[in-house]
């Protein structure tokens, strides 16, 4: 039993380290995206889901964990599982695993405030370029658009423009 408790306990606190790393790579995607750094998107993204799978299989370890702990004190197997194993554990280890949980929680959190702001600022950006071709079409001469919409010179192949976007 206190072997998986104790799995359970390094596989809380690998999920924890992993989100740190997540947490990270989400602030840098930030400040990426703010600073014009759009090259350095695609590195964090191939980073960011490779520790996604990290994720996946430490959850997978805590719930085999946890079905292991609930079978060894005759718990019913449902989708309360980790919260019953949670008061278990409590009493035995008290606010370790309780601060454990809320630091993984507290991490999350912030990922995803991170994420909605890294979302706004690539809203912001899309449409910042829908104003600017609107502006660039609107204040062009409707005269040198050829009949397939795009804005050029219409003696030469030079297309400054796609009015279609």
């Amino acid at each position: 039993m206190e072997e998986h408790i104790q799995r359970l306990l390094n596989c809380i606190e690998n999920e924890i380290e992993i989100y740190e790393k997540v947490l990270g790579l989400s602030e840098r995607q930030k400040d990426a995206l703010i600073n014009n750094g759009e090259e350095r998107l695609q590195p964090i993204a191939e980073i960011q889901n490779g520790l996604i799978e990290e994720i996946k299989e430490q959850e997978d370890i805590r719930k085999k964990a946890c079905k292991e702990i609930a079978v060894k004190k005759n718990l019913t197997l449902d989708q309360n599982i980790f919260k019953k194993v949670s008061g278990i554990i409590e009493e035995d280890y008290g606010s370790i695993f309780t601060s454990k949980i809320e630091r993984m929680k507290m991490l999350m959190h912030k990922i995803s405030e991170v994420n909605n702001n890294n979302v706004f600022l690539i809203e912001q950006g899309k449409n910042n370029i829908k104003a600017f071709y609107s502006l660039v079409l609107n204040a062009s001469d409707a005269r040198l658009y050829s009949n397939n919409g795009k804005l050029g010179s219409k003696n030469s192949n030079i297309i400054l423009l796609d009015k279609r976007l």
